[in-house]
């Protein structure tokens, strides 16, 4: 059965920040290793990706799937990702909305902005 978008999101979500928290150490009881967690956050992403339409929504799933891609090889390696995972997070709540921000402000030829 396919789970509803707002259960996906959570889904996404619980599994990013567990793994921000526990990736150096996985507790024994969990029986989980890196792989098993990075595959099932890129799958939950599919899901997601599969629910979405607006070019803006996947762009901020991609970005978002960068940061996790970068946070795991930190895991790897031993050092520590927490950051790379926030910034995915809020890529993740950025895909939620309902389009991009507006731009409120022009960039001359210079340079100089104007609003």
């Amino acid at each position: 059965m396919k789970m509803k978008l707002s259960e996906n999101y959570v889904n996404l979500t619980d599994s990013i920040v567990y793994n921000q928290l526990y990736a150096l150490k996985y507790p024994a009881e969990d029986r989980t290793n890196l792989e098993k967690e990075y595959k099932e956050i890129t799958e939950l992403l599919s899901e997601l990706k599969a629910y979405l339409k607006s070019d803006y929504k996947l762009q901020q799933l991609e970005f978002a799937a960068k940061e996790i891609e970068d946070a795991f090889a930190m895991f790897r390696e031993g050092k520590d990702g927490y950051k790379k995972m926030e910034n995915a997070l809020e890529y993740i709540d950025r895909s939620k909305k309902k389009a991009p921000p507006k731009t409120n402000f022009i960039s001359g030829k210079k340079g100089v902005i104007e609003l």
